[in-house]
């Protein structure tokens, strides 16, 4: 997509989305780091689906930032 293109996207029920980031080779893979819990979500299909990835429970907190490597696709 282009920089101003925007749309909705529904989240998984419960969660509160802290941070939002897309895939700018492929649109329908979104990633959002949840205020409310300590984990992040990925979809591949423009939000219709989540994949929910706790993170480790030693930490306390919520993921506040996301950054995203298009090219060799790490998050």
């Amino acid at each position: 997509g282009r920089p101003l293109d925007w749309m909705r996207v529904a989240l998984p029920d419960g969660v509160i989305a802290n941070a939002v980031v897309a895939d700018a080779q492929n649109s329908s893979i979104v990633y959002v780091g949840a205020a409310n819990e300590l984990a992040v979500y990925r979809s591949t299909d423009a939000g219709t689906t989540w994949f929910k990835a706790p993170l480790p429970g030693a930490y306390i907190g919520a993921v506040t930032s996301l950054a995203y490597d298009a090219h060799n696709k790490i998050l």
